[in-house]
């Protein structure tokens, strides 16, 4: 089973809480540089989601694990990561659109930022990103998750969201 394309792009769906098939290929010309099998990011909507479509704020910390980069072994199994964003969403409106960044820790001082867009509706969900910063930069990511939403979760005011990642898959021209 191949691994979504993004660390980049797992943090963010994990935060806003999507799921997305747990499979995607790399493009012919790209090398898997990182794959993960799961992790979690408990993320904040501000204001909380609600009926009504509005503009919002979204920031959490998480981590993703079972990670694992074939061209550079010290890169950690569990890595710690950090998402902020911002987009337009409501539960009559079934979601969210936006983007943003996800801060990631590989150790050691390194670390990397991927640039993110997503729909997040209900059911699976893709995030998709590039790595603009650090470690991989230039790399493209793809992540699947889902998360704890659901449409009777706007009653009360839906602010802290769960996101279960399932797979990330980061790709990029081979590194020396």
């Amino acid at each position: 089973m191949s691994f979504s394309r993004s660390i980049a792009v797992a943090a963010a769906l994990v935060l806003a809480g999507v799921t997305v098939p747990a499979h995607a290929a790399a493009e012919p010309d790209q090398a898997v540089i990182l794959s993960c099998t799961g992790g979690l990011i408990t993320g904040q909507f501000d204001p909380a989601l609600s009926f009504s479509p509005q503009d919002l704020r979204i920031t959490g910390q998480g981590q993703l694990t079972g990670c694992v980069s074939p061209v550079d072994p010290t890169v950690p199994a569990t890595i710690p990561l950090t998402l902020t964003g911002s987009g337009r969403g409501g539960c009559l409106s079934g979601g969210y659109n936006g983007g943003g960044t996800i801060e990631f820790t590989l150790g050691a001082g390194r670390g990397s930022t991927l640039r993110w867009t997503a729909s997040i509706n209900l059911g699976p969900h893709t995030y998709n990103g590039v790595v603009t910063r650090g470690w991989g930069q230039g790399s493209q990511g793809v992540i699947h998750a889902h998360s704890d939403f659901s449409v009777s979760s706007c009653v009360t005011g839906y602010s802290t969201s769960k996101v279960f990642v399932d797979s990330v898959l980061v790709t990029g021209a081979p590194m020396t």
